[in-house]
């Protein structure tokens, strides 16, 4: 319940002290202060706090006016026999404190009051030594996840004795979602804000389970410089906020944004646009361009190091590519042998290539052990034991670093938002100006991106043509996975896959899009070098056009050279009238910077249109 303390409550000089620093605080219109209003979670001038949950106030006006709920965090401070209690405002808002102290001084002050056990045993004020802020990339098996997660880790200085973060405590913030959700329902309600999220903390390990060794999913680690004060307050504010409930909206208020609002109160920088969208690579691409500022200003950075986290699927796959071929070739066969695996063969081996053998071998039963650690296969933990026999009677040898193709950080790479302005010609030879935009674009194409993965979110593309403009096509999604692992790995998933829904106009009809098109293949790929890959697909096109099911094997170079990056098909289509036409297709991005380039596009499969245009992203 809600509540604003009385005056009876206080002694009198307790009452003195409390009107002597309410003055204080009026005059220096405290209330007024951005940190104090972030604090409560008022934002952008709003005039309710996001925060929903009722006891997060002490005065019953707090949720909407921030001087009322200042008056009553000062009038509890003062309240006769108010610390030691656990309940008490001392013990559940230090950080409200701790920011009235470095304003005005409170006496009797305590960055955590000798009987706030619950605080005191938290010991995070001691422990931490920096925070990190973790870019966790897309997974498709859940929408909210498709554009990748954000974390807040407190990193504890006992880690850095055990060379070991496992144990340090993270931050995360989520939707609360019923179990068994339906997906659209899911999707309806989280766009809607028809769902409560809150934080939550939990240790990493937790959180590198899922994640890494469940999902399959890169991190990469923003480890922030942050002064004593800035981590003092971001701590103690954690311990205020943990479990209180907000309204989530998926496309913008969800981790990312949360994250950034918590970054605003100790920076003191705006971390979040009025964009109606807020992703999370956009939180770290903020951090990047804020860091960027101060070094150019010759005032210390923001961000102090970046350090990848390669997914154990990842590391295993880069165990398995430093094998000869004949070691790997037995590796494969071993781990198909399952429980019925024999030794023998190793010994055929020169003794190096029995030791990286036994290592990938030792990697792979890792990997499928901490992927069944709620339900171990006794069989698995066997074999990993006799493979762990055999590497003990070989000799021990300082083992090199794995190389991932986890090179490049996301906040290197161009931005999410997608606009061009260009001019295009249709088959016909009528040329028309367009502009497109995308709230979401990552293609391989663009600046130092990752290559092989692809997802293009709502790109609408408007036409103008002899004074009249017009919507020429709408791509609602436009997917594609490549599997670009050097070595195979018995029993793992290598298939590529690609998925497109769209609609695009007729030439005919210049008013809206009329015919809908959907592409879905499956095929493989194979990473030639560094920046090349060769895959080849087969894809089922449907359209409203012409043959509504047409079969597509089609071949697929992508990669880049210098500051050109391009992707090029050929294939041919088939369909009910057992026509076969050649189809192909070109995109070649020139990227003059970071957020800028000159794309050339030609397609004569589902658009039968080429265009020249500019492209700016951020």
């Amino acid at each position: 319940m809600s509540f604003v303390l009385p005056f009876c409550a206080f002694g009198e000089e307790d009452e003195s002290l409390y009107l002597y620093f309410l003055e204080r605080a009026e005059e220096a219109r405290l209330h007024e202060e951005p940190t104090w209003r972030r604090l409560l979670h008022f934002r952008d001038g709003r005039k309710r706090s996001e925060v929903n949950t009722p006891e997060f106030f002490l005065s019953s006006k707090g949720r909407s006016d921030p001087k009322e709920e200042l008056k009553a965090t000062l009038s509890a401070y003062f309240e006769q026999g108010d610390s030691g209690k656990e309940e008490s405002a001392r013990c559940r808002f230090p950080a409200r404190y701790y920011w009235l102290h470095s304003r005005l001084e409170l006496p009797g002050y305590e960055v955590a009051p000798s009987d706030c056990d619950r605080l005191k045993r938290w010991k995070l004020l001691e422990e931490t030594d920096s925070v990190s802020m973790y870019w966790v990339s897309g997974y498709f098996g859940n929408p909210a996840s498709s554009f990748g997660h954000a974390l807040l880790r407190l990193n504890s200085r006992k880690a850095e004795r055990n060379r070991s973060h496992l144990l340090d405590l993270t931050v995360n913030f989520g939707a609360l979602v019923p179990e068994s959700e339906p997906m659209l329902l899911y999707i309806l309600k989280g766009l809607g804000g028809g769902y409560q999220a809150g934080f939550s903390d939990q240790y990493y390990f937790t959180q590198d389970q899922v994640y890494s060794r469940t999902e399959f999913r890169d991190i990469w680690d923003y480890e922030l410089n942050l002064s004593e004060r800035q981590r003092t307050l971001l701590v103690l504010h954690l311990w205020e906020i943990i479990g209180k409930k907000y309204t989530y909206y998926f496309a913008k208020e969800n981790c990312a944004y949360r994250l950034a609002t918590l970054l605003e109160l100790v920076l003191n920088e705006p971390m979040v646009d009025r964009r109606p969208w807020y992703v999370p690579v956009d939180l770290f691409n903020r951090l990047e361009r804020i860091d960027q500022g101060r070094r150019d200003s010759g005032l210390p950075g923001i961000v102090d190091t970046i350090t990848p986290i390669p997914s154990s699927r990842r590391v295993l796959y880069s165990e398995f590519s430093r094998l000869s071929p004949e070691a790997l070739t037995l590796a494969n066969e071993l781990i198909l042998a399952g429980p019925n695996l024999k030794f023998e063969r190793i010994r055929t081996l020169d003794t190096g290539d029995q030791i990286d053998l036994l290592d990938a071998l030792l990697a792979y039963y890792n990997y499928k052990e901490l992927s069944q650690i709620k339900n171990p296969d006794p069989e698995l933990q066997k074999v990993k034991q006799e493979i762990l026999v055999q590497r003990l009677v070989r000799p021990a040898r300082a083992k090199t670093p794995i190389e991932t193709r986890l090179e490049s950080p996301p906040t290197s790479s161009t931005p999410p938002l997608f606009l061009s302005l260009g001019i295009a010609q249709a088959e016909s030879g009528s040329t028309y100006a367009t502009l497109s935009f995308s709230p979401f674009s990552q293609e391989s194409i663009a600046y130092n991106a990752t290559l092989g993965s692809d997802m293009t979110v709502l790109r609408a593309t408007l036409a103008g043509d002899e004074g009249e403009v017009f919507l020429d096509r709408i791509d609602f999604i436009d997917v594609r996975k490549l599997a670009l692992e050097k070595a195979p790995v018995a029993g793992e998933n290598s298939f590529s896959w690609k998925a497109k829904l769209g609609a695009r106009r007729s030439l005919e009809r210049k008013k809206y899009p009329n015919e809908w098109y959907a592409n879905v293949g499956f095929g493989k790929s194979w990473l030639l070098s560094k920046d090349q890959a060769l895959s080849g697909f087969s894809s089922i096109v449907a359209s409203t056009d012409g043959d509504p099911l047409r079969f597509r094997p089609e071949i697929q170079w992508t990669g880049r050279v210098g500051m050109v990056g391009y992707d090029l098909s050929a294939g041919t289509e088939v369909g009910e009238s057992e026509r076969f036409d050649f189809v192909w297709g070109a995109n070649i991005q020139v990227n003059l910077e970071r957020r800028k380039a000159v794309r050339l596009q030609l397609d004569s499969g589902e658009a039968n249109r080429s265009s020249l245009s500019f492209v700016w992203s951020w």
